[in-house]
């Protein structure tokens, strides 16, 4: 092998390197800019005004634990579980729970299955739109929990913003394919929905958890306008947009636990997030997308431009460079928050992994519109057009 093919090799390493510790520092650093500026503006009266609108679909066991500890956060507000008629096991759950906690306020409500074309948790969250009175709503996921100080922020924002959500950050779980998908969350979440707020207003919403003014959602119509798009929360932040509101990101965590058994689930789970992901990007502005490709699809590919070159003409130099940048994302994301979590040696390799994961997953999104949501299967079109598959 020729010193000149090899000096070429270690070229390409340390360029592919440099691009991506550079792209990473910019990230981390308006990132951790915004956070330091941020002005926590939080609410002062009653959570007692608060409606959590939780839309239920079993199929998660950790469920009862996530429910539970969400009514144990905020005892004063409430909650409003809405499920399927024909998920019993999500009715054996909620029915124990509201048992369990009789002094508070809990509404069960049940519904047919959304007819085809139309989001089945959009349906139900227009559905009980009616039914609470409360002046806040905060649309939380099934295994999602927040506490009451990151709830009290986000409803200070809606003095200045229309609508207001914050970061998920997912628990490790007892499995390694959940530990992955924490692994990938935990390393991104920060970098994805803060690092573009120094010079760019919010295009989309964190859909697991974001609240809003009753009166106004109703000026928007409620939920109806947007029934019909499969991505609830890119639906939702286009129609708040599209009215002339804001979106307020703030950098609070809302804790989420999912238990995902294999592989399988993982990787169902991901396609699912690429592909939503996917159909932002055909939805924004040229200068969007470019912001998007940039921050968000170049830093994968150099992950791989390394590896590759490294497994091509292995030398010092290559494993220096790759070894190097991948250390250098790791430990700057760390700086944005710490946990137990992220100290573990398994969740350092577990992120590394799901580093070169990501393009695997932009690939697979590319090629393939099937996605599975919990126990449903479903085509995808577009943001506005799929249909219900049967398993």
């Amino acid at each position: 092998m020729s010193s000149l093919s090899v000096g070429s090799n270690n070229m390409v390493s340390l360029v592919c390197a440099l691009l991506y510790s550079m792209l990473v520092a910019a990230k981390v650093y308006f990132a951790r800019h915004f956070i330091r500026h941020f002005v926590v503006r939080p609410y002062q009266g009653s959570l007692h005004n608060v409606a959590v609108l939780q839309p239920i679909l079993s199929g998660d066991p950790l469920l009862a634990q996530t429910l539970g500890t969400s009514l144990k956060l905020l005892p004063e507000a409430h909650f409003y579980w809405l499920i399927d008629t024909a998920d019993t096991r999500a009715q054996i759950v909620t029915e124990a729970l509201k048992q369990q906690h009789p002094a508070l306020n809990i509404h069960i409500l049940q519904y047919q299955q959304a007819p085809a074309g139309i989001n089945p948790k959009l349906f139900k969250l227009e559905a009980v739109l009616p039914l609470c009175q409360q002046p806040y709503l905060l649309v939380l996921d099934d295994d999602t929990s927040i506490t009451a100080a990151s709830l009290r922020a986000m409803l200070g924002e809606l003095e200045q913003h229309t609508i207001a959500t914050g970061l998920p950050y997912y628990h490790q779980g007892n499995t390694p394919y959940s530990a992955l998908l924490a692994g990938f969350v935990n390393n991104n979440a920060a970098t994805t929905y803060l690092a573009t707020l120094p010079f760019m207003a919010p295009v989309t919403i964190n859909g697991m958890c974001y609240a809003i003014k009753r009166e106004a959602l109703l000026a928007l119509g409620g939920f109806a306008p947007v029934l019909h798009h499969l991505t609830d929360d890119l639906a939702v932040a286009e129609l708040v947009l599209a009215s002339g509101g804001s979106i307020a990101q703030l950098p609070q965590q809302q804790q989420i636990q999912t238990h995902l058994a294999t592989a399988r689930a993982y990787w169902q789970q991901m396609h699912r997030w690429y592909l939503f992901a996917q159909l932002l990007f055909v939805r924004k502005s040229r200068r969007i997308q470019g912001v998007i490709a940039l921050l968000y699809g170049l830093p994968p590919l150099l992950c791989w431009l390394m590896l590759l070159a490294l497994l091509w003409q292995p030398s010092f130099t290559a494993v220096l460079a790759c070894a190097g940048a991948l250390t250098l994302k790791l430990w700057l994301t760390r700086q944005l928050y710490d946990s137990a979590d992220t100290q573990n040696p398994a969740a350092v390799l577990l992120a590394l992994l799901s580093e070169y994961l990501q393009l695997l997953h932009l690939i697979h999104a590319l090629c393939s519109k099937r996605i599975r949501w919990r126990s449903r299967y479903y085509r995808v079109y577009a943001s506005d057009k799929f249909e219900l598959l049967k398993p």
